[in-house]
């Protein structure tokens, strides 16, 4: 998804150029944000698989630009979050292109994959609860009446919602203060002892599926890295010798 999110602005801009050297009152402006979507405590993280956040060490953000200049603005948004699926993702994409003036499919919604993040899948969470009101846990012990959510859980939906109304609030103080952009840059560099395929070869010729995101076996850990996408890619956005923004990208899980 990120490698896509890359080259996706930058084919926009690319096929805007023309326009922007053939109109002299056309240009091209950024608006740029960053809002805290840091899930409350209790809140499950990665859908649930691990335990659930007990506290806040460190923000979870939601940074994007808008583009404006072309026919319709493109939107790209980034979360700290592991994942946004299903109904969230369009819910995220609609009330986005809203805010800007431009159709869902302009919308670029991405996440950084964290663990210690929520999976945003409210389907998933309404199957759970569905379960639950039928009794189809009936082996498990009574639950806690006051507990916010009775049994397992994936997301709070009503969280997610949240996010929106606060992230859309921040897009549209961000439009009334956007900043020129007259060039842009593109670049890479690799990176190395940070990322490997999971799979991989023993030295007796075996296939392997067990390097996972941490990994304490130093046979398994020190394999050859596979086939990887190594780059560290990076589209910047310029007002003359000003730097408006960056977008920097990599195939990695955490």
């Amino acid at each position: 998804m990120l490698p896509r999110c890359f080259f996706a602005i930058a084919l926009l801009f690319l096929t805007l150029l023309p326009a922007r050297l053939t109109h002299a009152s056309d240009s091209f402006e950024l608006a740029i944000f960053t809002v805290d979507v840091t899930i409350p405590v209790g809140h499950p993280c990665m859908g649930g698989g691990i335990a659930p956040a007990s506290k806040v060490a460190q923000p979870l953000l939601a940074k994007g630009f808008v583009l404006t200049g072309g026919e319709k603005p493109f939107v790209v948004v980034c979360f700290d979050w592991c994942e946004i699926r299903g109904s969230a993702f369009e819910d995220w994409r609609k009330g986005l292109a809203e805010e800007c003036g431009t159709d869902p499919q302009r919308v670029l919604i991405t996440s950084t994959h964290v663990h210690d993040a929520p999976v945003m899948d409210p389907e998933a969470e309404q199957l759970l609860r569905d379960a639950e009101k039928s009794g189809a846990w009936k082996n498990l012990a009574a639950p806690d009446p006051k507990a916010r959510i009775q049994l397992a859980s994936v997301c709070w939906p009503d969280f997610n919602r949240i996010c929106i109304q606060r992230v859309r609030a921040a897009v549209k103080e961000a439009l009334a203060k956007k900043k020129r952009v007259t060039h842009f840059g593109m670049g890479r560099a690799e990176v190395k002892e940070v990322a490997s395929n999971r799979r991989y070869l023993t030295p007796d010729g075996k296939v392997m599926y067990n390097r996972m995101s941490r990994t304490a076996d130093p046979v398994t850990r020190d394999a050859d890295v596979g086939t990887i996408d190594p780059w560290l890619r990076t589209l910047s956005f310029w007002d003359g010798e000003t730097p408006c923004v960056r977008c920097t990208v990599m195939r990695c899980i955490p």
